[in-house]
């Protein structure tokens, strides 16, 4: 076969155990074709650190090759072959423009390589001593425990993934082709940012070191700066970007994240500075242009303020930056363009109601524009806006006091 996918039964099923054993992996291991792959999953949820470390350490010694990747936060999927496993990126993006194929990984989140091959958890080294502490399963000998299925214990996914990422390191490693010199650390970056996109530090730094070594320090420091920064290591983040800006100060991305980091602090006038440097490089990139109209909203000049978030809109559309509508309408009202205010914050609920999911900007904008009808001696129009956001208020307030319940009852729970 070029592909066998194992997916066991829950462990209550006593066979279970037979699909985990150094016996079945050398079974299937000698079904497979030069190159094939044999994909193991491993559910996460009633498994034990001992029982995920045993069947890694058991997979380790029945192939030469052997990759851990994460699926969803509760699963694992195991890669295993007699050849070096590798990320084919030009395969995969080639693969990907199948309607089938796309549509279907785009239901859960995958929409490019980048975003599949940042799920890589272990492989080499890191494998093996992650599997160090496991024991080999075989067929006569005692299964996995399965403790905390069987026993009703604590679970430890938290545990297992905590330890994962101790050892996650070699992702440039495993990309096929690998150019040398920019080319290459160009794919390097890319699939950087899609762990960044996902919040994932640990495969962000990763890469981040992976680009130092290949000589690229601004983008690698500015990449270690952002996971600093989602890690909470804030002082050593702003620490990496000046690092970045000092071997290349058009680093946009490293000015971007200070800015970002200055506005969250709401020192917008640091925030506006470094927003202006990352225009002067990039003059029209729509997400300096929100930002810095947003900062100059307010610092109160509004003249420049709209001047960049009226180029944001001509450049993405109402959908594409909805919260440049927001601003504008804001803007509007304060120059006392009643007209001109109402008009962009209808836009704005026009999208926001098209949305999964309504936040407290709804809210803002509803009484904003309560104002705005008041003010054009619609008192009907007006009231019908504030009771619209008063409602609103309610409801998230409402969500937010279940969310908060149902937090507390789960934490309760032996």
């Amino acid at each position: 076969y070029d592909l066998i996918v194992s997916r066991p039964t829950a462990p209550e099923a006593a066979s279970a155990r037979l699909l985990i054993t150094r016996e079945f992996f050398r079974l299937a291991a000698s079904r497979l074709k030069p190159g094939g792959v044999f994909a193991q999953v491993v559910p996460l949820q009633g498994m034990g650190l001992e029982d995920v470390t045993s069947v890694l350490k058991t997979m380790q010694a029945a192939f030469r090759d052997v990759v851990v990747m994460q699926t969803y936060y509760q699963e694992l999927l195991i890669l295993a072959s007699e050849e070096t496993l590798q990320f084919d990126l030009t395969a995969m993006r080639r693969v990907l423009k199948e309607e089938k194929i796309r549509s279907d990984l785009a239901r859960i989140g995958i929409v490019d390589p980048e975003s599949l091959v940042v799920r890589y958890r272990l492989a080499g080294k890191g494998a093996e001593i992650f599997a160090r502490t496991g024991r080999l399963l075989r067929d006569g000998a005692a299964p996995a425990r399965w403790n905390p299925y069987r026993t009703g214990g604590e679970a430890e996914v938290g545990t297992i993934l905590d330890r994962l990422d101790r050892t996650s390191t070699g992702l440039a490693q495993r990309v096929a082709d690998l150019a040398d010199g920019a080319p290459g650390n160009t794919v390097l970056l890319s699939l950087a940012r899609a762990g960044l996109a996902a919040r994932d530090a640990v495969r962000a730094a990763d890469l981040a070191e992976a680009l130092l070594a290949r000589g690229d320090a601004s983008n690698g420091h500015q990449i270690l700066g952002d996971a600093c920064y989602i890690h909470g290591d804030q002082l050593k983040a702003v620490e990496e970007w000046h690092v970045a800006l000092t071997a290349n100060p058009r680093n946009a991305d490293a000015l971007l994240s200070l800015a970002d980091f200055n506005a969250d602090r709401n020192n917008h006038a640091e925030a506006e500075q470094y927003l202006r440097r990352a225009l002067e490089i990039q003059p029209d990139d729509p997400v300096a242009l929100y930002a810095r109209g947003r900062a100059l909203y307010h610092l109160k000049r509004p003249k420049e303020s709209e001047a960049a978030l009226a180029r944001v809109l001509a450049l993405k559309g109402d959908a594409g930056a909805p919260l440049a509508l927001y601003y504008l309408g804001l803007i509007q009202k304060e120059k006392g363009n009643l007209e001109g205010a109402a008009e962009f914050l209808r836009r704005y609920l026009q999208w926001g109601y098209q949305q999964g999911r309504l936040t407290p900007v709804e809210v803002d904008v509803h009484l904003a524009l309560a104002d705005v009808y008041k003010g054009l001696d619609l008192p009907d129009l007006a009231e019908q806006q504030r009771k619209a956001g008063e409602v609103l208020r309610q409801r998230l307030k409402e969500a937010a006091q279940s969310n908060r319940e149902a937090i507390i009852e789960f934490l309760r729970k032996p």
